[in-house]
């Protein structure tokens, strides 16, 4: 969803790094000083990014009004969003699972700055000579990364993370599954997210997400709606798939079958 977005940034200061890390997600990041709001390359700057970033206390009061403007739905000010601080500086990224998208995700990670290690059930030698990534043991991948994310084939690894490899992670460490939902025993999960000694991004479950999915307390049958029980983590609904590249394939597809069986008819 953000891969190939263009994102601008007007007269910030020292972003030379933030724009090395956006680039790592495939997002055409750049920079732009506005020395004259009145050239060419300064509104092709506005015309071509999908988001343009400035900081209030350092743009040029005439040119945040142009721009306010021109493409008021198209500017924020970085001094407005929130922040928060993670340092990846000797952190380890785990991957369970090394398929295509497993793979993608190691690139990044060690784009970032991780250092990535990943089991899978077979090794990949020609991976770990092109990403610089090292096979381990599931025991040891969840006991020592700093991030855990998922990759495995749906339906094929059915309690792969089981409670004992759960409770072996790291306090703070961080846990992503858009996977599948019955890799992992969710009840022990849920545990350690309510307590918040693991932080998640969770986009699959064993079956809906309910609080008595995840194994959260539901007196109420009626009240299964998990609301701010687990503040402190994203908790999605099958939102990883939906990126405009697979959303076309997937209308191919079905238009594709549908021909099918009208030539079959």
């Amino acid at each position: 969803m953000i891969a190939y977005r263009r994102v601008g940034f007007l007269d910030i200061a020292n972003i030379k790094a933030t724009i090395q890390t956006l680039q790592t997600f495939g997002i055409l990041a750049q920079a732009h000083a506005a020395k004259s709001a009145t050239s060419a390359e300064f509104y092709k700057f506005l015309c071509e990014n999908d988001i343009v970033f400035y900081d209030a206390q350092q743009i040029n009061s005439a040119v945040l009004k142009k721009m306010q403007m021109l493409i008021p739905e198209k500017i924020v000010d970085v001094r407005l969003l929130p922040s928060a601080t993670y340092a990846i500086q000797n952190k380890t990224f785990g991957i369970v699972g090394l398929g295509r998208i497993g793979r993608n995700v190691a690139r990044i990670a060690k784009g970032l700055g991780f250092r990535v290690i990943y089991a899978s059930r077979n090794r990949h030698l020609e991976a770990e000579a092109e990403l610089g990534i090292v096979h381990t043991g599931l025991e040891e991948l969840m006991r020592d990364s700093d991030v855990v994310s998922v990759h495995v084939p749906a339906h094929h690894a059915e309690n792969l993370i089981n409670k004992t490899l759960i409770e072996s992670m790291k306090v703070g460490s961080l846990f992503i599954n858009t996977a599948d939902g019955n890799a992992l025993d969710q009840h022990a999960l849920t545990k350690r997210m309510a307590q918040n000694e693991v932080f998640a991004y969770l986009d699959v479950y064993p079956g809906l997400p309910r609080k008595d999915i995840l194994g959260l307390p539901m007196d109420d049958p009626s009240d299964w709606k998990i609301h701010k029980l687990l503040s402190n983590h994203v908790i999605a609904y099958r939102a990883g798939w939906k990126t405009q590249e697979s959303i076309r394939v997937k209308t191919y597809k079905l238009l594709g079958e549908m021909v099918d069986a009208l030539n079959n008819a």
